[in-house]
């Protein structure tokens, strides 16, 4: 059995407002390249960004270019110095072409860059949005096609911190494609994606008062290979004052990271831990050379592999990395990751499970009826104080045949709007059933403004009858 999914359009009622976003730098030594090209990625909640040399958002450590920025800006500020590393080893020499470092690239040749729709604006849903980046590593005769899908499909409980099962927007999963175009078989090639994020939880959008990044932690989880980054604590402290290392591992804190869905033709189901490296490292200790980075990117295989070491809460960065494969002349290897986030381990790791169901049905989710027609006078104010909304949906959209039934199957509309105006974390804590740590002290906590990103409440459900 597939799936049973009941079609209903949902509208929410907010109002939103804009920000100006300050630039700030951890680093001075990062500039932009001039022929640097970004594609941005801004379908659903999780926002991201990269550049045709294969950077994940940008290199000047800045809230500029949106990486990982989850969910619609109310927490995570940015990507500092993401990317991949490609390594290949021909014959005992290591070639690389290297992204999210100190600069914009090592090794790589820019390439083009492009995003849409996988359908037309005739079919019945033109999800997933995808983008494309592609670069080449000439020294090693690659070539590297980087396909990104998202959904924006919400699950179940529309709330801000819980994922439900069938949320399909909080992750976008990545297809990277290493194409070997030279005449030469390399013995062995490693890919790894790097990252180094500063994780803000409950921090005004954005406020650069304090160095909210040196308490971040790396954390790894055994049953969905996930490597992962999370600020679990306050943010205008560096002390671990947020129960952060109890030892559950089930602190608080928005969690950002990756998990395998297929690598070199082995899908996530028979991976062993042995085909995934999990490492996390300070600024001063970043590996200079090829043959450096080829060693940490292949730790697993020896000895120094980090997946059950968490560091002390600190700036640092980390990498999941995977092989080394050989990869003869003309052929191509193949790997699919999950970009994932969420608010606490559970969650975070619903994402990861969501992947794999998007990546199991082969990217073929259920599709929610198309959008009703806003009216011009949509939104309007009485003169008792109340809010009138107006909308049509025509016969054609209520008669429309759900693509993965088979059957016209509207069921009405639901109408949500936001919870208040603002609301501190306390209090949405308590409204979504958390468990507050005993020792934790949010009570002065920034508001979230639900208006903008949740949660919402049901006012009103109206049936197709």
């Amino acid at each position: 059995m597939k799936r049973l999914i009941v079609s209903l359009f949902i509208i929410f009622i907010h109002l939103a407002y804009t920000q100006d976003q300050s630039v700030y730098n951890k680093q001075s030594s990062n500039l932009y390249r001039t022929d640097q090209e970004y594609v941005y990625h801004t379908n659903s909640s999780l926002w991201m960004g990269w550049d045709n040399y294969g950077n994940t958002a940008d290199q000047t450590c800045s809230g500029i270019i949106p990486g990982w920025v989850y969910p619609g800006g109310s927490g995570l500020q940015y990507n500092c110095r993401a990317g991949y590393w490609i390594i290949a080893d021909i014959g005992g020499t290591f070639y690389e072409g290297i992204t999210g470092d100190y600069e914009t690239s090592i090794g790589t040749e820019p390439g083009e860059t492009s995003s849409g729709w996988a359908g037309s604006d005739s079919d019945y849903n033109k999800e997933p949005w995808i983008t494309t980046t592609t670069w080449s590593i000439p020294d090693a005769g690659l070539d590297v096609v980087a396909t990104r899908r998202s959904w924006s499909f919400q699950g179940t409980g529309y709330n801000y911190y819980r994922i439900d099962d069938y949320d399909y927007n909080d992750f976008i999963i990545e297809e990277i494609q290493i194409i070997n175009t030279a005449s030469i078989d390399i013995d062995g090639l490693v890919f790894g994606s790097k990252a180094d994020q500063d994780v803000a939880w409950n921090v005004p959008n954005p406020d650069w008062n304090y160095a909210f990044w040196t308490d971040d932690i790396i954390d790894y989880d055994e049953e969905t290979f996930l490597t992962m980054q999370l600020d679990g604590d306050r943010q205008d402290s560096a002390n671990n004052d947020f129960g952060i290392d109890d030892p559950g591992r089930q602190y608080r804190g928005v969690r950002v990271g990756q998990a395998p869905l297929n690598i070199a033709d082995i899908s996530y189901s028979s991976l062993l831990q042995s085909d995934v490296n999990h490492m996390w490292w300070t600024g001063d200790e970043d590996p200079q050379t090829a043959a450096s980075r080829y060693s940490m990117a292949t730790r697993v295989k020896g000895s120094g592999d980090k997946k059950n070491e968490n560091p002390p809460p600190m700036d640092m960065r980390y990498l999941q990395s995977y092989g080394p494969y050989p990869l003869a002349a003309g052929d191509t290897l193949k790997f699919i990751v999950a970009v994932v986030a969420g608010s606490g381990l559970e969650e975070v790791k619903q994402a990861v499970f969501n992947a794999r169901q998007a990546y199991d049905w082969n990217y073929n989710l259920p599709k929610p009826p198309s959008a009703p027609q806003m009216t011009s006078d949509a939104v309007e104010l009485l003169s008792d104080g109340s809010v009138k909304v107006s909308w049509s949906y025509t016969d054609d959209q209520i008669s429309a045949i759900d693509p993965d039934k088979g059957v016209a199957d509207f069921a009405g509309f639901r109408i949500y709007r936001s919870i208040g105006d603002s609301v501190n974390v306390e209090d949405l804590f308590s409204e979504e059933g958390i468990i507050i740590e005993s020792d934790a002290d949010i009570d002065e906590s920034t508001p979230y403004y639900s208006n903008q990103s949740g949660p919402f409440s049901l006012v009103a459900e109206i049936p197709s009858s």
